[in-house]
């Protein structure tokens, strides 16, 4: 992957849509376009950068997987070796908290503030150095009690 942050360079979040990314370029392109601006070769670099970053972002298959590409950069500058990915309905109760089975054969126990604090978060196996990323679905999120959760 790329070191370079192609929503950075476009000035735009990773949740900006398709037309928020063609405007952003637009502005830019003619900002730093060389007919225009006569300074510098920095201005030129500028410029490819941005075209760059347009060639990857304005196509649905390759923003895709430029996003997952950034999103493994992440981890793995975290050191977080992430097993798998879950919504909080595959999670099941275990003495007043949830728990989900990790490969390992232990568990990963989930406190119920997590669940309540969190649209997300990574839990450690407490056996092996594995994580999940559990997603909360606050849609089917009943803490009241933990037998009542995901029914």
């Amino acid at each position: 992957m790329s070191a370079k942050d192609f929503y950075e360079i476009l000035g735009c979040s990773e949740k900006a849509t398709y037309e928020d990314l063609k405007s952003a370029f637009h502005k830019l392109i003619l900002k730093s376009h060389p007919d225009k601006v006569h300074d510098s070769n920095k201005d030129a670099d500028d410029f490819h950068e941005i075209q760059e970053a347009w060639t990857i972002l304005s196509k649905p298959e390759s923003r895709k997987l430029y996003d997952a590409e950034r999103k493994q950069a992440k981890l793995e500058e975290e050191s977080i070796v992430v097993l798998a990915r879950i919504t909080s309905d595959e999670l099941y109760p275990k003495d007043e908290k949830f728990a989900y089975q990790c490969r390992c054969g232990s568990e990963y126990i989930i406190d119920n503030e997590d669940l309540k604090n969190n649209e997300q978060f990574y839990v450690a196996c407490d056996e092996c150095t594995f994580y999940i990323l559990v997603q909360v679905n606050k849609n089917s999120l009943n803490l009241s009690s933990s037998a009542s959760f995901g029914t």
